[in-house]
This record gives C-alpha cells, sequence and structure tokens, in this order.
C-alpha cells in the first residue's frame, strides 16, 4: 500500500484490507487527504476525489472515534473551504 499511495484508484487498494489493517488504511487516507488540503490544486475535482478515500474512513470499525474527529477537522478548515464543505456534505460525510 505505501508504494501505491500515489495511486489513482487507492479505493480499491484499500477497500479490500481496510478492516485488516485499520491502523495503517487509517493513516494513509489521512496522509493523503492532508497531502491534497497542502497541494497546489485546491478545487471541487480535487474535493471530490478527497470524499471518495474519505468515505472508507467511515467503513473502520475499530476508528469511528478518530474518524469522526478527523471529519470535523476538516470541515471546519480554516482558511475556510466551502466547495470541501459543500462534498463533505453531499457525500454525507457531516451532518449540519
Amino acid at each position: 500500500m505505501n508504494k501505491n499511495k500515489e495511486s489513482y484508484e487507492i479505493e480499491k487498494l484499500i477497500k479490500p484490507i481496510i478492516n485488516i489493517y485499520p491502523a495503517e488504511c487509517f493513516s494513509i487516507i489521512v496522509e493523503i487527504n492532508n497531502a491534497a488540503l497542502t497541494g497546489y490544486k485546491r478545487d471541487r475535482r480535487t474535493y471530490q476525489t478527497m470524499t471518495k478515500t474519505l468515505k472508507l474512513l467511515k467503513k473502520i470499525t475499530s476508528k469511528k472515534n478518530e474518524t469522526s474527529l478527523y471529519l470535523k477537522e476538516l470541515y471546519n478548515h480554516k482558511p475556510n473551504l466551502p466547495a470541501l464543505k459543500d462534498e463533505m456534505r453531499k457525500a454525507d460525510l457531516i451532518t449540519v
């Protein structure tokens, strides 16, 4: 997994092992999304890609609390990111 973090289909790679290696999958998904936020291209397409991996976080049964905290952290990101908030709401990642 660590070698394929940059893959366009990271969701397909993580999905089968998400509850076998929950801590590793959680940290990889967080790392990918943090990199996307600090990257040079923050646009709606980036946020849509982020929500695909963020949905996987909700499937990690042993990381419910950490997932909730991370999603709230992203939602309340400063500077304010209205397009990210919108995509998170559309994907039912956060309830307002």
